[in-house]
C-alpha cells in the first residue's frame, strides 16, 4: 500500500509505530503471564483463543480485501484504515499466540523463543530494512520511491520490482548509462543530496519553462531544486496540479507527495502539454494521462 501523510506522520511510519507498540505490549503481557503463572486458571485463556478465532474467520479477510482494495485502484481513508486495524489486529493475534504457547508448553524458555522467532521479526524487521544499502543511499524514503516509480513507467524496472532492493542497482545504472549520466563516485554522491535525474526530457520542459517565463536557469536537461520548483509553480497557474502528478497506478499520489513533482514524470507530462511550439495547450486529461502517454 502506497504511503499515506497524516499531517508529518507518513502511514508507513505510522505502521512500524503500532506494529513495535505491539511488540512492546507482547512483552509487557508475557512478563505478566510468567508472573501469574500458578495463578491463572484454564477460564482465562478462553479470551485469547476468541481472539485467535476472530483475527482467522472475520479481521484477517478484512485486511486482505482492503490491500485488494487498494491495489485495485480505490482510494480513501477506509481502505489505509483497514490495513493499519488489520496489521494491529494481526499483532494482538501474535501476542495471544505467545501467551496461549506458554500456557500450552509450560515452558519458559520455548515460549521466549516462540516470542523471538515470530514477533520480534515483524517488529524489527522494518527497521532492519532500512539499514540495507539502497540505490542512492538517499535517507529521504518518499524521492526513492519516486525514482523507483518513473524507472518503472520508463521500463527500466518492472512493476514488482522493488526500488530498495539490491538488483535494482542495475536499473540504476542502465538508466544512468542510457541518459549519460555520470557513472562517477564523485557525482554519484553529489546526486544522493539533491532530487536530480538527467533526460532529454528534462532538457526539453527546460527549455519549455524558460520560453513561458518560469526562469530555470540553464538548460541542461538536469532535474534540479529550481527546475522543480518553476515547475511546480507552472502547473499551479495552469490549475491542473492535481492532474500533474496523478497517474492510474497510484491513486494515492496525490496524498503522498502533496506538493513535490515527480521530476521525469512531470517533463515527458509537460512536454505533451506545451507542444512544440511551447504554448500552453493540450489534449483533455484523459487523452494526456501520464501512464498511457509512457507505453
Amino acid at each position: 500500500m502506497s504511503a499515506v501523510y497524516f499531517g508529518e506522520i507518513d502511514s508507513k511510519d505510522l505502521g512500524r509505530i503500532v506494529i513495535f507498540g505491539n511488540f512492546i505490549l507482547g512483552v509487557v503481557f508475557l512478563y505478566a503471564a510468567v508472573e501469574e503463572y500458578w495463578q491463572l486458571e484454564e477460564y482465562l485463556l478462553q479470551p485469547f483463543r476468541a481472539i485467535i478465532w476472530l483475527y482467522h474467520y472475520l479481521l484477517y479477510p478484512l485486511r486482505v480485501f482492503g490491500y485488494i482494495w487498494s491495489f485495485a485502484g480505490e482510494t480513501g481513508e477506509f481502505v489505509l484504515l483497514v490495513g493499519i486495524a488489520g496489521s494491529f489486529v494481526y499483532g494482538f493475534f501474535l501476542i495471544a499466540l505467545v501467551i496461549y504457547a506458554f500456557f500450552l508448553f509450560r515452558h519458559f524458555k520455548l515460549t521466549f523463543l516462540f516470542l523471538l522467532c515470530f514477533v520480534a521479526p515483524g517488529a524489527l524487521g522494518v527497521y532492519l530494512h532500512e539499514t540495507q544499502p539502497v540505490v542512492y543511499e538517499n535517507p529521504h524514503q518518499n524521492i526513492l520511491e519516486t525514482r523507483g516509480d518513473f524507472l518503472k513507467a520508463f521500463g527500466y524496472l518492472s512493476p514488482k520490482q522493488d526500488i530498495k532492493k539490491p538488483e535494482a542497482e542495475n536499473a540504476v545504472l542502465l538508466f544512468m548509462i542510457d541518459h549519460g549520466l555520470p557513472e562517477t563516485a564523485p557525482d554519484k554522491a553529489i546526486l544522493s543530496k539533491i532530487d536530480a535525474v538527467y533526460s532529454d526530457h528534462v532538457k526539453d520542459l527546460q527549455h519549455c519553462m524558460n520560453a513561458n517565463g518560469f526562469d530555470v536557469g540553464k538548460v541542461d536537461g538536469v532535474w534540479g531544486e529550481r527546475t522543480s520548483d518553476m515547475t511546480y509553480r507552472a502547473r499551479k497557474s495552469l490549475d491542473f496540479a492535481e492532474k500533474a502528478i496523478y497517474t492510474h497506478e497510484n491513486p494515492l499520489a496525490m496524498r503522498r507527495w502533496g506538493a513535490y513533482d515527480l521530476s521525469i514524470y512531470d517533463a515527458r507530462f509537460y512536454n505533451h502539454f506545451f507542444g512544440c511550439d511551447f504554448r500552453f495547450m493540450g489534449d483533455p486529461w484523459e487523452n494526456a494521462n501520464t501512464a498511457n502517454r509512457m507505453q
